[in-house]
């Protein structure tokens, strides 16, 4: 369920050149040796983890993304390449995990996760602590904890939903849901922010810029993903709202999965489900504009990505009103 950060976003960062030698294809070469250097590079376990290290520019880019212009000249390329390796392996780590929670994963490597799992935190704690020295790395440390437990949270009500026990939710309910479940993600952000000495008011406005654009990402994902999640019995907003209207929580069994994703189409709970994204991606981009400018441009285009699929739908509900309207001929 972590929010996937690719896309038209993608797009945006594979065109950036922030620093000389310092691009979303080095971070991601850097990071790929120096997993494959562990020595559970050969289990299968890790043959799962692998695939989550595909390049997705705007993971890769998050610390100097997140570099307030004014700071520049504090910290070297060496520091931020370092950050941005070290939360390219959590951001990964944190999909490996989330695809073994929804029962993704094969058994037969279940007994190698934790061997995995404890040495991609040891490398990547490395990493940090090699910017931060020991005075920063402390506090960093004691915020790295709290974002794993809220991340853990998220799992344990994940899997407590699973079939869709969890019932209704509400849309600020689910939003601070997928805020959690992208925690550990924001890591190199409080890191060169730590780094730099900036103030705790640019601190906060950071990490609600992440969080409203990481939530904002989720929502659109469920929306991809909705008869997916409806068939795997995923509970998200989109499919809470869906399940409310058919007044079905309590006997989904017996519900097709035709008549579920109709309604939510038919029913407008895609299109609200957007809309929802759009302003979470709004207020992200008012954070940006003032202090973060150059996550604007992947922001706008996360955006725009979401606004067109919105007026798709839109279009294709409307198509499909015109037709009900008409009495057949004859």
């Amino acid at each position: 369920m972590t929010p996937k950060f690719g896309g038209a976003a993608g797009d945006a960062g594979r065109r950036q050149q922030p620093v000389a030698g310092l691009d979303a294809e080095s971070v991601g070469r850097a990071c790929a040796d120096a997993v494959g250097s562990l020595r559970e590079a050969n289990s299968g376990a890790f043959k799962e983890f692998a695939p989550f290290l595909g390049p997705e520019p705007v993971v890769e880019l998050l610390p100097y993304n997140f570099l307030p212009e004014w700071a520049e000249d504090r910290v070297g390329r060496e520091a931020l390449h370092e950050l941005a390796i070290a939360g390219k392996m959590v951001h990964a780590q944190v999909r490996w995990l989330d695809k073994i929670a929804d029962d993704l994963a094969p058994r037969s490597v279940l007994a190698n996760v934790h061997g995995l799992n404890e040495a991609l935190d040891n490398l990547a704690r490395a990493r940090f602590r090699s910017v931060l020295g020991e005075e920063k790395a402390a506090p960093f440390f004691a915020m790295f904890a709290q974002l794993y437990a809220r991340y853990a949270a998220s799992l344990a009500v994940d899997q407590a939903s699973r079939g869709f026990r969890g019932g209704r939710l509400s849309l600020e309910q689910y939003v601070e849901h997928a805020k959690a479940r992208a925690a550990p993600v924001r890591a190199p952000v409080d890191a060169v922010l730590l780094l730099i000495g900036t103030s705790e008011e640019q601190i906060s406005e950071a990490r609600s810029c992440f969080g409203w654009w990481a939530a904002g990402l989720q929502l659109y994902d469920d929306a991809i993903d909705v008869e997916e999640d409806f068939a795997a019995g995923r509970l998200s907003w989109v499919v809470s709202e869906t399940l409310g209207a058919l007044g079905a929580h309590d006997m989904v069994e017996d519900l097709e999965e035709d008549l579920f994703y109709e309604t939510a189409l038919v029913g407008g709970h895609l299109v609200r489900n957007l809309a929802a994204a759009e302003s979470l991606f709004e207020k992200a981009l008012c954070l940006a504009e003032s202090d973060f400018p150059r996550c604007i441009d992947y922001l706008r285009a996360t955006l725009r990505r979401t606004r067109q699929y919105r007026t798709d739908l839109e279009e294709l509900m409307a198509s499909v009103h015109g037709t009900e309207g008409h009495a057949p001929a004859g």
